[in-house]
């Protein structure tokens, strides 16, 4: 049965935060990449929580700042995945007082999505986003790296040898990880289980001065529609590339009024049912006649990876449909296909991202990441009061 998803804001609903009429008065302005989205003023501090963690990750004196490594995902997971698994990593960094950083090498999840040499020397996140810290690690620095356990502690065994007289001396001791410069996040499930729901306390707490309110009412949702807001700042470069591709993909005359629908198919057989594009437009036609704000638009903003989702869209002569002219492959999973096409990939996906923001409605499957992804984004892109529609309810819990 389809059901609306629940917004992070409903339990502010609840409480009584927003009237039945939000008023012109209740809104703030947000600025994200340059441009400006209005946003609730009860959302919890968006903008100052941004220049927060902006400030938490850059700080004046870098030789002082401790680290925390990203490095542990296998090549096989997606952008949406990797990003939600980063904002553990950041949750995990400020709750051990630690700046988020990338490892510095380049044995590295993003690698495949990065495959361009020319276009990205680094093969990494950098080549598309800002960096997260201006803080630099070297790969000679991981040898004094500690690797982190699910329990945030544990010590590192320290050796050094001297020589007296003729005897050499051997000393060891133990480091607590608050002592060590570098913490580094391994391949452990366990850890990110574990540590899957964790909302920095910093960020729950009166953080900027007596003007702001503590944002105690902060929930897990909208602590990962910031970080992944923090994440994604397109670096000059990469945000060029995406306005052309953006621009390629918009109809002559603009991008009319539409709804997002993302159809996610491919390798997520193995975790989630997947559905037709036939359920996902019986959605629609239930957000069009319940929603009045969308009873007229019949343009589908549609992202997927499945080819035969986009020749099914024949079927439906009385809407038109808007899609990236991409390579689709669905008998494997997008990280093989970013393994194939490389830089490329990572460009299209979000060029679909860009393109889904601008529409007015969003029907989704929250067993995606890329969905629940969107999902957060709306929130700090000025779409917090869209209709969504979740076809596979109870998929993801906030």
């Amino acid at each position: 049965m389809l059901a609306t998803v629940k917004s992070v804001f409903t339990g502010l609903l609840l409480l009584g935060f927003l009237n039945a009429e939000t008023q012109e008065s209740d809104l703030d302005v947000l600025n994200v990449n340059g441009t400006e989205y209005l946003h609730p003023r009860f959302a919890p501090n968006t903008n100052q929580m941004l220049r927060f963690i902006s400030r938490w990750q850059n700080p004046t004196n870098c030789l002082s700042a401790k680290f925390l490594v990203w490095e542990w995902r296998l090549q096989s997971n997606g952008i949406g995945s990797d990003l939600h698994v980063m904002s553990v990593a950041l949750a995990i960094a400020m709750k051990t007082g630690r700046l988020l950083t990338l490892h510095p090498g380049e044995n590295y999840p993003w690698l495949p999505w990065a495959l361009d040499r020319s276009r990205c020397p680094t093969l990494n996140m950098d080549c598309f986003f800002e960096p997260l810290t201006h803080c630099t690690i070297l790969e000679s620095d991981m040898t004094s790296a500690q690797l982190i356990n699910p329990s945030l502690n544990g010590k590192r065994k320290v050796c050094s040898s001297s020589r007296v007289s003729h005897h050499s001396l051997l000393t060891c001791f133990l480091i607590p990880p608050s002592q060590v410069r570098i913490l580094e996040l391994g391949a452990n499930g366990e850890l990110y289980g574990k540590y899957r729901k964790l909302i920095p306390k910093v960020l729950k707490s009166p953080y900027g001065g007596p003007s702001l309110r503590p944002a105690k009412f902060l929930t897990l949702g909208m602590y990962r529609a910031i970080a992944a807001t923090y994440f994604l700042r397109y670096n000059p470069r990469f945000k060029a590339e995406l306005a052309e591709g953006v621009k390629r993909a918009t109809p002559a005359g603009g991008m009319p009024s539409c709804i997002t629908v993302h159809v996610r198919h491919g390798d997520k057989g193995t975790e989630m049912a997947l559905h037709p594009l036939s359920d996902y437009m019986d959605a629609v036609e239930r957000m069009r006649k319940e929603y009045p704000a969308v009873s007229g638009i019949n343009t589908i903003m549609l992202s997927t990876e499945d080819e035969h989702v986009i020749e099914e869209t024949r079927q439906y002569a009385a809407y038109r449909f808007i899609f990236t002219e991409h390579p689709r492959h669905n008998e494997f999973s997008p990280m093989e296909q970013a393994k194939r096409i490389g830089y490329n990939e990572t460009l299209n996906s979000f060029i679909n991202l860009e393109l889904s923001m601008l529409c007015q409605g969003f029907v989704l499957t929250t067993g995606s990441n890329w969905s629940r992804l969107l999902d957060e984004l709306r929130l700090t892109r000025g779409k917090w009061n869209t209709p969504v529609l979740d076809i596979e309810p109870g998929q993801w819990k906030r």
